[in-house]
């Protein structure tokens, strides 16, 4: 007599419901008896959806995201690229981040496996590109001898906010370039960030001078801007 408590085991062979009927007898074969009905349903199959982002830049870290379903416990996720990562993840959708600092095809392996020994795996490739950016530059179409005019540079970019390593080269050796007040030689590039920066220009002859501007980011990637002011 009293309390007693015991675990009960039940491994169902087909879906559907389930009667469990428990005998109580004593002594004198009298016996109660009580029944449990539960449902038995099928055993979820374990399944991913791998989704890669739309582009993978480098430098920027890319969002990939993995839906799982099916796991009948919390699921070991490998995550493979480069090196192999592992995650403890459940049903539902998960959001992981790629960062990489190489260019081309990138294959990314992802594979899932739960407590019961279900195990399954996607992969994907994506290609991965250096961050794009533009420059140009604004001047004044003529400007008096002597006399200081502007060049803005304009250097714009969504994909990447590092420096930028800026020099020019001009047609003209009366003329002279300088940036933040101090003069700029062409072997003597300065390191700038996005955005707008002024340059002034001082000529002490009349004529019409070129200058080419190069922008270069630290990934070795350059553009050019080019501009003319006309001196009189």
């Amino acid at each position: 007599a009293g309390t007693k408590t015991a675990r009960i085991g039940y491994c169902p062979t087909v879906a559907g419901e389930a009667v469990l009927t428990f005998v109580l007898r004593d002594a004198y074969d009298y016996e109660i008896r009580r029944t449990l009905t539960t449902e038995a349903v099928e055993k979820p199959s374990l399944d991913i959806t791998l989704t890669p982002p739309s582009a993978i830049v480098v430098g920027n870290p890319a969002t990939f995201t993995l839906e799982i379903s099916g796991s009948d416990d919390t699921a070991i996720s490998t995550f493979t690229c480069s090196g192999g990562n592992e995650a403890m993840l459940g049903n539902g959708t998960h959001n992981f981040l790629l960062d990489t600092r190489a260019t081309g095809d990138l294959t990314v392996t992802v594979r899932v496996s739960d407590g019961s020994g279900q195990s399954v795996q996607q992969q994907c490739t994506v290609t991965s590109r250096y961050p794009k950016f533009s420059a140009m530059i604004r001047t004044m179409s003529s400007a008096a001898l002597y006399s200081d005019s502007p060049m803005t540079l304009t250097i714009r970019s969504t994909e990447y906010m590092g420096d930028y390593t800026v020099s020019y080269t001009t047609t003209s050796t009366n003329c002279r370039v300088s940036y933040d007040g101090s003069m700029l030689h062409p072997d003597s590039p300065v390191t700038l960030e996005a955005g707008q920066h002024i340059f002034t220009a001082n000529s002490s002859y009349a004529e019409r001078t070129e200058f080419v501007f190069t922008i270069t980011d630290i990934y070795g990637q350059s553009q050019q801007a080019r501009a003319s002011i006309t001196w009189r």
